[in-house]
């Protein structure tokens, strides 16, 4: 099989593929949603090197090991309640940030 990436953080158990959230360590089987807090979100956005960098809500899944549906609820979540902000871009897609301040 192939190594390295993504197939590293699958683990195939009782002939089910069970996806490892990179960022939490949890199994993830399909059809079963863990709970996902403000925090977990957050907490993509502070591990990365590019602190500046939007990110879609996909990604933010894909982090997570959550559905896409999931991170954009917390997304909505969290942007009623705190900093993160975003903006459309293009036809239906939307970018998620934490604003940084520079001195000025």
């Amino acid at each position: 099989g192939v190594t390295g990436g993504a197939d590293e953080s699958r683990q195939f158990l009782r002939g089910k593929v069970q996806a490892l959230s990179p960022r939490t360590g949890r199994m993830v089987e399909p059809g079963r949603e863990v709970e996902y807090t403000e925090s977990d979100v957050v907490g993509v956005f502070e591990a990365r090197d590019d602190y500046a960098e939007p990110l879609t809500a996909s990604e933010v899944a894909d982090e997570l090991g959550c559905s896409r549906r999931t991170a954009l609820n917390r997304l909505h979540d969290l942007q009623e309640s705190t900093e993160v902000t975003s903006k459309k871009v293009g036809g239906r897609s939307r970018v998620w940030w934490i604003p940084v301040y520079v001195d000025g």
